[in-house]
């Protein structure tokens, strides 16, 4: 099979019908050869195995799929993953291995992408214009202030073209096409944090508000922006945020007060997805695939009938996996074990073909 490498991410970016049809696939294959002979190892007890390819695939395909408009180069990868999952499972159940499977998340079709900053901006909480370069430096992606040594005169004349415009509300009618450009480029446009009261943190999805550390009455600005984020309707009169809340209301621990101080998401219901992106218009229509709430959580054991858990916190894996193995529950840990707990009833499994592979000729 030759040497085993990581997945070139960048390859997508330049032709997604070879990166999804040819180099995707062999690399699969390629690792399905690497987990089957680890997972034959009995001296290996645990595993635990991260399949970030359908992410890739959805990401890009989602609409698509979901349509049953699924394009014969993508088929040869998800065929390979498929493959891969089945190669698993039959090892494991060999074993007498317990199988868990599960997704930190879900996926959803969205068609409005609400820009936070810029409401921020309109409320008179944010404030000016930052140009951040993404550094490719590092394996991990980040993005990164562009200090007076690294600017450039053209990035000095955009920096101050984009503050005119911007200032002058030329950007709105041409919202969507600035988006476009700014997330295919290397640069993304978002508010100047030091000179802002609030400012929304990260890109897609722009989940978290932060207030400033130079307000003084950090918790009164908190509130007032999630009374009046929370007020926001479209024309339909739903609502643009499905979440609003204050950190306190999400988390709890001797950490809460490390949180940024408010969190959002987008009402998915009606296709609202948040992103942390100057574009000079509140909400701009774009088409994309992206995550949502709903996650896939699997497990099987030999002495558990089959039975739907309904739904559950993410915040019950990490205790239920400890139960599986033995480990003491850790004092003070977030959620419950899943065994022989009685929770909500909602059948939503069988979709999954994946839970009647593992159950078949049980």
């Amino acid at each position: 099979m030759g040497e085993y490498r990581f997945t070139n991410l960048s390859l997508k970016m330049g032709n997604k019908r070879r990166f999804f049809g040819e180099v995707l696939r062999n690399d699969i294959m390629k690792r399905k050869w690497v987990i089957e002979g680890l997972l034959e190892i009995d001296s290996i007890e645990n595993y635990f195995i991260v399949l970030s390819e359908l992410d890739w695939i959805f990401h890009s395909y989602y609409s698509g799929i979901i349509d049953g408009h699924i394009p014969r180069y993508v088929r040869a990868s998800i065929s390979a993953l498929s493959s891969m999952v089945d190669s698993i499972v039959r090892i494991a159940r060999k074993r007498n291995m317990d199988i868990l499977v599960v997704s930190d998340h879900g996926f959803r079709v969205y068609d409005k992408m609400v820009c936070i900053n810029d409401i921020l901006r309109r409320m008179g909480y944010a404030r000016g214009i930052s140009i951040r370069k993404i550094s490719k430096k590092s394996k991990d992606s980040s993005l990164k202030l562009l200090g007076s040594k690294e600017r450039t005169i053209r990035d000095m004349m955009i920096h101050h073209l984009l503050l005119v415009a911007y200032s002058l509300r030329t950007f709105t009618p041409f919202s969507d096409r600035i988006y476009r450009y700014v997330v295919r480029s290397d640069y993304r446009l978002l508010v100047e944090n030091d000179r802002s009261k609030a400012f929304a943190l990260m890109n897609i999805p722009a989940f978290f508000i932060a207030v400033s550390k130079h307000v003084k009455e950090k918790e009164a600005i908190a509130m007032e922006i999630v009374n009046r984020l929370r007020r926001l309707r479209d024309r339909y009169g739903r609502r643009v945020l499905s979440l609003v809340a204050r950190r306190e209301e999400m988390y709890w621990g001797p950490y809460v007060g490390l949180a940024p101080h408010i969190c959002i998401y987008g009402n998915i219901n009606a296709g609202y997805l948040t992103s942390a992106i100057l574009t000079g218009s509140p909400v701009i229509h774009k088409r994309m695939n992206y995550h949502d709430f709903d996650a896939i959580f699997i497990m099987w054991r030999r002495d558990i009938e089959p039975r739907n858990l309904g739904t559950i916190s993410i915040y019950d894996i990490a205790p239920t996996i400890m139960s599986l193995t033995g480990i003491p529950t850790q004092k003070g840990i977030d959620g419950e074990p899943l065994i022989n707990n009685n929770t909500r009833q909602q059948d939503y499994t069988r979709q999954w073909s994946i839970l009647r592979r593992m159950y078949k000729r049980r």
